[in-house]
């Protein structure tokens, strides 16, 4: 009788202790395989959900329209890359938020007067305190990565290799701060409540860092060849070889500056198409653009360089 009395009592204990923990695990499972939804709406410049806040873990689920124009996202540090939300449309798409931290995202399609500050943030919060520890810690290195992404990267690059506004790679304190600041024409300024004193010491290191971290040299026009050519067609290429480097420098150019916006072959995109276009047009739109369009000065594109990029733009018509 005694021993049926102990075996009853494992059994109350089984089924107390036991149908809890079964149902906390069952739910667990459930978590971890039903994405948590999320649907963002961009338009009037802005993102309907500037922020998300999700388990590091957890499935995400986003659903992406848009309210009025052609809007792109994108969120680097995520892996996420959207190139077309239209209006009326949705794009969905899911990932695993495995790594805690505060990701930025933003628009990479040029769709508003407020483009520059059409973004958001990703918080992934950690799984455990060790994550958190480690999140805080990476923090303070990607700090200003983490800036640059979510204030800059826009419109200047992921890498800051240059898009709808001018390259920053190679660009010095004396030259960002001023800009941050105080900026001119269609960039917009970021004073302290934006951007702090100390955020922006930490985007001016990553943003000197960037020029170390690139890699590309100058457009060669040789190649490399086994045999002598005749000294006729020796002559030829040594004629031909300037104009082939100029175009291959206004090339260069223009995927740098223009081909976000205008288009891989000048087709048009977010802005006008410019095959066709007249070196006069070019130069009077890059030195005094309208609408959404920066400037770019001297200083940031030489009159040299606007010839070879006027030059070049000419010959798209000759390649379609």
């Amino acid at each position: 009788m005694r021993r049926l009395e102990i075996l009853a009592t494992i059994i109350v204990l089984v089924i107390v202790l036991g149908t809890p923990a079964a149902a906390f695990g069952y739910e667990s499972f459930l978590r971890s395989r039903t994405p948590n939804e999320y649907t963002i709406t961009g338009s009037d410049g802005r993102w309907s959900l500037p922020s998300i806040r999700v388990k590091q873990g957890q499935k995400v689920k986003l659903r992406l329209t848009s309210g009025d124009v052609a809007h792109g996202l994108s969120a680097p540090d995520l892996g996420i890359d959207v190139e077309e939300i239209y209006p009326g449309k949705w794009v969905e798409l899911e990932f695993v938020a495995d790594k805690a931290g505060t990701f930025p995202y933003f628009c990479t399609v040029l769709c508003h007067p407020k483009h520059g500050t059409m973004t958001g943030e990703i918080i992934v919060e950690g799984a455990s305190d060790t994550a958190s520890a480690k999140a805080t810690e990476s923090a303070s290195t990607d700090a200003g990565k983490s800036v640059y992404n979510s204030k800059c990267a826009a419109c200047h690059g992921v890498g800051g290799q240059g898009g709808m506004a001018p390259p920053v790679v190679g660009l010095s304190a004396d030259r960002i701060v001023p800009q941050v600041r105080t900026s001119t024409g269609t960039m917009p300024a970021f004073a302290p409540n934006l951007v702090s004193d100390d955020d922006l010491k930490k985007l001016v290191e990553y943003i000197e860092s960037l020029s170390s971290k690139t890699t590309a040299g100058p457009v060669s026009s040789q190649s490399p060849s086994s045999t002598k050519p005749s000294e006729p067609a020796a002559s030829m290429s040594s004629e031909m070889a300037p104009a082939r480097a100029s175009t291959e420098a206004g090339k260069a150019l223009y995927q740098t500056n223009c081909a976000l916006c205008h288009g891989a072959n000048g087709q048009g995109g977010p802005a006008p198409g410019l095959v066709g276009a007249a070196s006069d047009y070019v130069t009077e739109k890059v030195r005094k653009p309208t609408g959404a369009m920066p400037a770019f000065p001297d200083n940031v594109l030489s009159a040299d360089d606007l010839k070879k990029l006027s030059d070049y733009i000419a010959t798209l018509g000759d390649r379609r």
